[in-house]
């Protein structure tokens, strides 16, 4: 696992930003999950699937955050699997990926409920046996969330539809379209970004205006005291993620100054391309070097020669030497 996604990992998971995160996409803004709501559960998706031998075989796909989820919406309590996938770049087949997580849960879900009801020894019609479910069984439902945190809109294909290749209307009724649920930056606007909580609002924010050096210069003037405290966690993510590089000079530090490091890392740019420049200058005189002692082989050996050739007297002159060094 990179660093990119360790630290998206590491963050996207505290239950109060996940908590957030659900509220925000979920419930459009509505606080029906607080963060003692959500519980952690193994975020490997795993079934054991009959093989052509008659034995089993296992499929296992692991995901990047998994949690159970009590919801509360006026009078009624639910559940829900909430599964997150942190993408730094844009996954073009991540509708097959999402709906092969989310299959695989439903899967295990129902194995473990035959396999509760066949060690309980229930009773059970045929059609209940041939299943292993009882008819009045239901299942959690499971939601998977991309959180994309790259720096330009994501491209890749939003449902399984787009990734089909050109087909009837027909045809495309009769299949699922599975449609992603989808986070990205480059599209919210300030109503979606002020649905989030303090954090979360912030780092969408930030990645939204990584691609503009002028939005993003507008964004740190309009929420300058956000960012010059920003959680040490989140400022990680962000560092990461648009390669600001960090200044921490405290191993405890909470808090992070994510205006500074912007303006740090534009005083480096403009340093490298200072860097870049000189060196492409030595380059060029380099080069200009050598094609006047090769003018003065082709019989160009004097510095008015030279001169008349195109260039300056001073590196004819250093030509010249050059040339009577080699011999010619």
């Amino acid at each position: 696992m990179g660093v990119q996604n360790t630290v998206a990992k590491n963050y996207m998971s505290r239950n109060d930003i996940f908590a957030q995160l659900v509220n925000y996409y979920v419930f459009h803004g509505r606080e029906a999950v607080r963060p003692t709501d959500l519980r952690s559960v193994d975020a490997s998706e795993v079934i054991l699937l009959p093989d052509r031998t008659g034995g089993k075989r296992s499929v296992e796909k692991y995901r990047d955050i998994l949690k159970q989820c009590v919801f509360k919406v006026a009078e009624e309590t639910g559940y829900l699997f909430i599964g997150i996938e942190n993408q730094t770049e844009v996954h073009y087949a991540m509708p097959v990926r999402t709906m092969l997580y989310d299959a695989l849960n439903y899967a295990g879900q129902v194995s473990k409920m035959a396999d509760k009801h066949k060690g309980e020894r229930d009773v059970m019609t045929g059609a209940e046996f041939l299943s292993g479910l009882k008819k009045e069984d239901r299942l959690v439902p499971v939601i998977t969330v991309i959180v994309y945190f790259g720096q330009r809109p994501w491209d890749g294909p939003c449902s399984l539809h787009e990734m089909l290749c050109d087909s009837s209307q027909e045809v495309l009724d009769c299949v699922g379209e599975y449609r992603l649920n989808l986070i990205d930056p480059h599209q919210m606007t300030e109503k979606d970004y002020s649905s989030l909580g303090d954090s979360l609002q912030y780092v969408m924010r930030f990645i939204g205006a990584s691609g503009s050096k002028a939005a993003m210069e507008k964004l740190l003037d309009d929420f300058k005291e956000n960012y010059m405290y920003m959680e040490r966690d989140a400022a990680e993510l962000l560092s990461a993620c648009t390669k600001t590089r960090l200044v921490i000079e405290e191993e405890n530090e909470e808090v992070v100054n994510m205006c500074k490091a912007w303006d740090d890392m534009q005083e480096e740019c403009l340093e490298r391309g200072k860097e870049e420049g000189r060196k492409e200058g030595r380059k060029a005189a380099c080069r200009q070097m050598k094609e006047a002692v090769l003018e003065i082989r082709n019989g160009y050996n004097t510095i008015d020669k030279l001169i008349s050739r195109g260039f300056p007297r001073d590196m004819a002159e250093n030509a010249i030497e050059i040339a009577g060094q080699f011999g010619f």
